[in-house]
């Protein structure tokens, strides 16, 4: 499965390189499966996780395709610029819900993170996650955040721990360089439309 994901992954990108004249891949890992010596997820060392194998498998997929250019930090989080503007992305398993509310933990995490980051220079404009499997935004401290839908749909946790229904989907936000957040883009993975472009080898 974890290979098939990394196929995945490598396709899309590889369609992406064909219309972009460079596409950079920030990858970082969550809460997705473990080696089979760690009794639980690990906190210290995200490159021991299914994830981290994903992402490397689908970077060897596109090693002759020069304009892919792939970064995956040593880390369960990210803070990079898109269009000048300065980007957090983390998967979000490591956000405490508080009172069985994830938007009071969000708040909590975002406004420190940005308060920490502001102090260092570095003005965070924007949040990026995943991890609880229904789509929503909010702004916390000045700080848009965005949680983007799950490829296999709405189930029991992602309803419990967002109330919302979602068909299976990932989401593109995009960005303007003087305006900053100007749409969001959803690509559903079913559906009328859906004609089963990438043929994964399992």
């Amino acid at each position: 499965a974890t290979r098939a994901c990394g196929q995945l992954i490598g396709l899309a990108l590889r369609d992406l390189a064909a219309d972009f004249q460079k596409v950079k891949v920030v990858g970082t890992v969550g809460n997705h499966g473990r080696m089979p010596d760690d009794r639980k997820v690990p906190t210290k060392d995200p490159t021991r996780n299914f994830d981290w194998i994903a992402y490397t498998y689908a970077q060897a997929y596109l090693s002759n395709v020069s304009n892919v250019e792939f970064v995956l930090p040593d880390a369960y989080g990210a803070v990079y610029p898109v269009g000048g503007h300065t980007v957090f992305q983390g998967h979000g398993n490591f956000i405490k819900q508080q009172l069985g509310i994830v938007g009071y933990g969000m708040r909590r995490f975002v406004s420190n993170l940005a308060a920490n980051l502001n102090a260092a220079g570095v003005p965070l404009k924007y949040a990026i996650f995943g991890h609880f499997h229904s789509a929503n935004s909010a702004e916390f401290a000045g700080v848009t955040a965005f949680i983007g839908p799950s490829l296999i749909g709405t189930q029991e946790y992602g309803f419990l721990s967002g109330g919302s229904v979602n068909r299976p989907a990932q989401q593109v936000y995009i960005f303007d360089r003087d305006l900053g957040h100007v749409s969001t883009e959803s690509l559903y993975g079913d559906g009328p439309h859906f004609d089963g472009t990438y043929e994964v080898q399992v």
